[in-house]
């Protein structure tokens, strides 16, 4: 089982060579994750309790002196006894320790995998927020500069105190909205911060876009993932089953004896055989619960994480097609550019210009949240991809 998790960490160690600039921040979420740090102490707890039962317990030493009230005459003995249990019982143990430090690790990587996606959520969202508050900013630009000419056109009465309104309306509308945005920013630093990530609040170039990542429909790093926790589950309930039925075997004790009666020393051996507990029955059915309720987890884990995948990669097809739609019309500010030129020209009024910019921005909005959704869905469905985007 060991070679399933090292081929799924190479896995995610080959996908994560081309480095995202985001992923030293990643990491830092993981590694300074609370129920990353005490899963893995839980796991290296567990793995050394079950190495120390598998140990032979320690030699017994006995000792028995008497004396007779009636005379002189003393006797005494001293023993040594170890207790052995049966053979194979040690290696299945061992095997069933191995088998469950190795499920134990596989459900650590999805743990870190959990924390890595949440992370990475975190910087779409303010990713996200940076391309909208470059919309509001961009739009400002266009807006002041109208606002500008308008105050002037009233100024030499060629423009009514109407449209001069309207357009000071829609610069303070559009300063509000990016105070919005900044102050959501702020949240969102602080958010990943608290979560122990520090990241650049002030490299904006950090945000500016969004990374790289792929999307293959028949390609699921998901299954495998899945696949390996199930055969490690599978199999450290095999190990942990054979291990409780061999405790079934009798226990041997060897032990040294020396005694010393009527003055003389006597030297010699013991044997005996512990029977197996009557609580035996039981301590296998409770095995054998135990091994059900995990494998019902993972099956639980195993369905709804399908079913989720299914849904992220017909959400993410029907998305890339939207926003090819969107990115001929939308895909960069000339249709800004065409609204200045037409407003400069005399076909626009102020009121037909501002409703061109509502419409603008509305589209431009959907668009920026079609690709928002679009990455959020790549980042989930490669959750066990990759801890980098």
């Amino acid at each position: 089982m060991k070679h399933l998790l090292t081929a799924l960490l190479m896995a995610s160690a080959l996908t994560c060579m081309a480095e995202s600039p985001f992923r030293q921040y990643i990491a830092m979420a993981v590694n300074n994750s609370l129920e990353v740090a005490s899963t893995e102490a839980r796991n290296e707890a567990a793995d050394a309790m079950a190495r120390a039962e598998n140990a032979p317990e320690g030699p017994e030493l006995e000792f028995e002196h008497l004396w007779a009230s009636s005379s002189s005459d003393k006797k005494w003995n001293i023993g040594l006894t170890q207790e052995l249990s049966f053979p194979g019982l040690y290696r299945a143990r061992s095997q069933a320790a191995d088998s469950r430090a190795e499920a134990s690790a596989i459900v650590l990587f999805g743990i870190k995998a959990d924390k890595a996606l949440n992370a990475k959520l975190a910087m779409l969202d303010i990713i996200n927020a940076h391309a909208r508050r470059k919309l509001y900013t961009t739009i400002h630009d266009n807006l002041s500069r109208i606002a500008d000419l308008t105050q002037r056109q009233y100024a030499g009465g060629n423009a009514t105190i109407l449209s001069l309104r309207k357009m000071q309306l829609a610069v303070l509308d559009n300063e509000s909205a990016i105070a919005t945005i900044d102050t959501d920013i702020e949240g969102l630093f602080a958010s990943l911060a608290g979560s122990g990530v520090v990241v650049p609040a002030k490299d904006t170039d950090l945000w500016n876009e969004y990374p790289l990542q792929t999307f293959d429909k028949n390609d699921s790093a998901t299954d495998a993932y899945l696949r390996s926790l199930a055969d490690a589950t599978d199999r450290a309930n095999k190990s942990e089953a054979r291990a409780v039925r061999m405790q079934a075997w009798p226990t041997l004790a060897l032990g040294y004896r020396h005694a010393f009666e009527e003055n003389q020393h006597f030297n010699g051996l013991s044997i005996s055989l512990r029977l197996p507990s009557f609580s035996q029955s039981k301590r296998r059915r409770a095995a054998a619960l135990e091994a059900r309720a995990a494998t019902l987890d993972v099956t639980e884990t195993d369905l709804r994480t399908k079913t989720e995948e299914t849904g992220l990669k017909a959400t993410a097809e029907k998305l890339s097609e939207e926003i090819a739609r969107y990115r001929e019309l939308l895909g960069d500010d000339s249709y800004l550019r065409l609204l200045a030129k037409s407003y400069d020209g005399g076909e626009l009024n102020v009121i037909d210009y501002l409703q061109e910019i509502n419409l603008y921005t509305e589209s431009r909005l959907n668009y920026l949240d079609l690709l928002y959704r679009y990455n959020l869905a790549l980042a989930r469905l490669n959750r066990y991809r990759s801890m980098d985007f």
